[in-house]
């Protein structure tokens, strides 16, 4: 198992992601334990294997010696938090197994087609990661709209002729060169950023968003753009 990538599953109407310790049951939180959920996770990563008591003792309390009636204790809150179905088989005097098939959702992008809408719908999990992704790609572009607006403004003011300088400029919408739709919020948060920054220079007036925008989508030449 690829131990560099997230290990988000999803088994009956439950998703569950190892590496945060999170569990969904039809897109809502399921609270367990740490050691509740520790066992569940061993268990779905020997799925369809015996895993024996000695073993998931050692590997839930690594750092402490407990009593087996605490394992015991343990799957049976697991069954009381998974409801109705096959999910955990006893084995009689050695241990436990889960039987439940497993659905891999961070599986590679070659996976079944035909699961793909299912998961981009479905999948909690994944949404949160998207966003998280966003969130954290929004804050670089932010950033880096607030180092730009500083270089520009340097650079028109140094490279006006003598005499004459820039008092007024026009910063256009940004264009989403991804082929994903929600990317789009994103580009113009980042136009309306780097106008914000650079309306704060002073001696330069910024042309304001909302008549700036007016020429999103469109091909336009400089010349075109208002004065005022």
């Amino acid at each position: 198992m690829d131990e560099n990538r997230a290990r988000i599953y999803r088994f009956g109407p439950f998703e569950i992601d190892l590496e945060q310790r999170l569990l969904f049951r039809a897109g809502d939180s399921v609270q367990l334990a740490p050691k509740a959920f520790a066992t569940l996770a061993v268990l779905i990563e020997r799925q369809g294997k015996i895993v024996d008591k000695e073993e998931l003792l050692r590997l839930v309390w690594s750092d402490t010696f407990v009593e087996e009636n605490n394992l015991t204790q343990n799957i049976s809150i697991l069954r009381k938090a998974l409801g109705e179905g096959e999910y955990i088989e006893t084995i009689p005097r050695r241990g436990y197994r889960f039987l439940m098939p497993l659905e891999d959702l961070t599986a590679p992008a070659t996976a079944d087609a035909s699961l793909k809408p299912k998961l981009h719908q479905q999948s909690p999990l994944v949404t949160a990661y998207r966003f998280r992704s966003l969130w954290i790609w929004s804050a670089i572009g932010i950033t880096t709209a607030v180092i730009l607006a500083a270089y520009v403004s340097g650079r028109i003011r140094d490279s006006a002729p003598p005499g004459n300088f820039v008092d007024s400029l026009v910063v256009l919408p940004f264009v989403n060169l991804t082929a994903s739709p929600e990317n789009e919020d994103f580009s113009d948060g980042l136009t309306e950023e780097l106008t914000n920054s650079l309306a704060h220079l002073e001696g330069l007036r910024v042309v304001a968003r909302t008549t700036a925008f007016q020429f999103k989508g469109k091909a336009r030449d400089v010349a075109q753009l208002p004065n005022s």
